[in-house]
């Protein structure tokens, strides 16, 4: 399976965008859309192979959904910070910025998803698994930001 993501590099001066960048997050290590995507057919929270199943997710998919995305994530965050120590700086810009795309995907793609059904299908059942995925997914959110071996 192939998940490609648009990048858009937006410029810091005068607001006019930047280049535009085909990034394949399927591809190379730790968590990725390929790896979370496997499970998409028992819980549509988690199908990235095109655009989401809004239709099919219900409130009982969200935790675990999310659970699921978190762990793997945390897992190849973990293994990418041992492969940057170990480099021990000889990397560019691109590699660490793209490694994290790729990373990050599922996580912003199932989180964005349950965001937008809380916005246009709201209801008490998903208020409430979302309350309770929330506290990790932020939390994992702050211990990407906060990464030494990253920034």
């Amino acid at each position: 399976m192939r998940v490609v993501v648009w990048v858009l590099s937006v410029a810091a001066f005068g607001g006019r965008c930047g280049r535009v960048h085909l990034l394949d997050v399927s591809r190379e290590r730790g968590a990725n859309a390929s790896d979370v995507a496997t499970t998409g057919a028992s819980n549509p929270l988690l199908d990235m192979t095109g655009l989401p199943r809004f239709e099919a997710i219900e409130p009982a998919h969200v935790q675990p959904g999310m659970a699921e995305v978190v762990a793997s994530l945390r897992e190849g965050f973990l293994a990418f910070q041992e492969e940057l120590r170990a480099r021990q700086g000889n990397y560019s810009y691109a590699d660490v910025v793209e490694a994290l795309e790729r990373l990050k995907f599922p996580l912003d793609y199932s989180w964005g998803v349950v965001s937008h059904l809380t916005k246009v299908n709201d209801s008490e059942p998903l208020r409430a698994a979302r309350k309770t995925s929330q506290p990790e997914v932020d939390s994992l959110y702050v211990e990407l930001r906060q990464s030494r071996p990253v920034y």
